[in-house]
């Protein structure tokens, strides 16, 4: 065993230990993320320098074990890099088989975190080290069948659905004997897995055009075909259990959410007894909350969206995790339905809003505090606070500065947006909201669109003035922000950018670098008035902390 592998191994030992990381406590977490430091650290000079390894294939190998391991403590971000790292090495070695394989793990890595097209290169990656031989006819029905699962989460259905067929015929031409000398289980059972995932994928397309005036009957009748044949296959109990739950999600669509509520909740009970089914949990918990939500019963499905999320994390199931974020959001646009309509002006919803839904405001910012630990420590309401004393001051000014805050703020949109000006972070994967070690490109590139995410949710809730706002504050003055790099953004969009700075830089929450004192805080911002901030928001904030007592 060469020194290199060796401390591979020492490193995988010290991940194993650790568990999930959405269980650990901050000072474990912390330790999580030192390790995977020193982990990126030896497999990065191992790739750039494949030469000083005396065994590189058994590195790879110790790599893929790696990334399984940080997969299921919830770490898939690290763990791409590892198989992208891996695969580096397997190709600079001539171990074709084992590059592609470290690119499709990596490809599903990055499906489930959302990055579509990053995991179809991978995909691709993975298909162009195959050869036509048998290993690389069986090999690549599996990859392909990834490929399709990508193709569906886009909602381009009619591909993904041929994809799956003709990968069905692809599967019966091969001998069985073959296919299982390079597959690691049989063909039945793949032929299984890709009935049950025709089934899901016409039953998503019935969901996505039932609301369109479309019959969505056939699309039912064809998944409940598929799904049936599925429940035939030699499937494992995990995989059992999600398509009995994919009948249900068709009941919900046939107009009888209340048997599939009654077929979710009995599956819930037989996951929650049984640890290796509790990765079921999510989804199951997802559709009972569309089942309620469909029954009308909002209070109910809110639960279930809570109860989904919380299992999501606890089983480190990032897909899922997203998931749940799209059920929650049609719950509560159900329920803004009942309380506005969408086409009301701003201050009719806002009246609405203070008099009698404020609950709608506290859920968005309450599920969103479960989902983030560091928004989870007030930082939303602590957000809306200094960003209403800004306001007052820039109000209470005279000349230019006053006569603007003055004519441009809106009391009720400033405070709503404020308190939701990272609710676009639902849509980020847990474990990039918690990575304590620096980020990637990639991985900055996710959390910057959060804004535009938040966006998205807020005009899906009947909210698209305060979604205007809250899309504006990462940017900059000189063009130097996020998400577009815009510089004119409104004056309530500039004082919620520096009120997230402040409190940013001042909290002790930040876990991966020490609080700024207030003094700091205000200096630096100050420093950057007319670059990164607002001149006049930059000076409101000097001007409302010396009023503090």
């Amino acid at each position: 065993m060469s020194s290199i592998t060796h401390k591979l191994r020492e490193l995988h030992g010290d991940l194993d230990a650790m568990g999930s990381i959405s269980l650990l406590p901050a000072e474990d977490l912390a330790e999580f993320a030192t390790v995977c430091i020193e982990l990126l650290g030896v497999t990065d000079e191992l790739a750039r320098h494949p030469e000083t390894d005396s065994s590189p294939l058994e590195s790879v190998e110790q790599m893929f074990e790696i990334a399984a391991t940080l997969r299921r403590s919830g770490d898939d971000l690290t763990a791409t890099e590892v198989l992208l790292r891996a695969a580096s090495l397997a190709e600079a070695r001539g171990a074709e088989r084992m590059s592609s394989m470290a690119f499709n793990l990596a490809g599903i890595n990055l499906y489930h975190l959302g990055q579509y097209d990053p995991a179809i290169e991978a995909f691709e990656h993975a298909l162009s080290f195959l050869e036509d031989d048998e290993h690389g006819q069986v090999r690549s029905t599996i990859i392909t069948m990834n490929w399709g699962n990508v193709l569906h989460d886009l909602k381009r259905f009619d591909e993904a659905e041929r994809v799956y067929e003709n990968l069905l015929e692809q599967v019966d031409a091969i001998p069985a004997d073959v296919f299982l000398r390079h597959a690691p289980f049989e063909a039945e059972r793949l032929r299984g897995m890709l009935c049950n995932n025709i089934g899901t994928n016409r039953t998503e397309w019935a969901r996505y055009e039932s609301g369109v005036s479309i019959d969505i009957g056939p699309h039912l009748e064809i998944a409940e075909r598929y799904l049936s044949r599925a429940l035939t296959s030699p499937l494992t109990v995990n995989e059992h259990m999600q398509t009995q739950t994919n009948f249900a999600h068709a009941l919900i669509l046939r107009g009888r959410p209340d048997d599939a509520e009654r077929h979710l909740r009995r599956l819930a009970r037989q996951c929650a007894a049984d640890r290796d089914l509790m990765v079921q949990l999510p989804e199951i918990y997802r559709y009972a909350a569309e089942a309620c939500a469909a029954q009308g019963d909002h209070s109910k499905a809110l639960i279930d969206c809570y109860r989904a999320l919380e299992s999501s994390l606890a089983v480190a199931d990032r897909l899922q995790e997203l998931r749940v974020v799209d059920t929650f959001v049609a719950v509560m646009r159900l329920s803004s339905s009942m309380l506005f309509d969408p086409s009301d002006p701003l201050a009719r919803k806002a009246e609405r809003i203070e008099l009698e839904a404020s609950g709608l405001v506290d859920r968005l910012i309450d599920f969103l505090e479960r989902k983030d630990w560091y928004t989870g420590h007030n930082h939303s309401r602590a957000v809306q606070t200094i960003s209403m004393r800004m306001a007052r001051s820039l109000t209470e000014q005279d000349g230019p500065a006053g006569n603007r805050a003055r004519g441009e703020i809106e009391w009720h949109s400033l405070g709503l947006a404020a308190a939701l000006h990272d609710i676009g972070k639902l849509m980020v994967p847990w474990s990039l909201l918690n990575k304590l070690i620096p980020l990637n490109d990639g991985e900055r590139s996710i959390l910057r669109k959060h804004p535009e995410n938040g966006q998205q949710i807020l005009d899906q809730v009947g909210l698209p003035e305060i979604g205007a706002v809250v899309a504006e504050h990462h940017e900059s003055p000189d063009g130097s922000g996020y998400p577009t790099g815009k510089r004119d953004s409104s004056l309530m969009g500039a004082i919620i950018a520096v009120a997230d700075a402040f409190e940013a830089m001042t909290t002790v929450n930040r876990r991966y670098r020490q609080p700024k004192s207030l003094a700091q805080a205000v200096a630096e911002i100050t420093s950057l008035a007319g670059l990164q901030f607002d001149a006049d928001v930059a000076g409101a904030l000097q001007m409302t902390l010396s009023r503090e007592p």
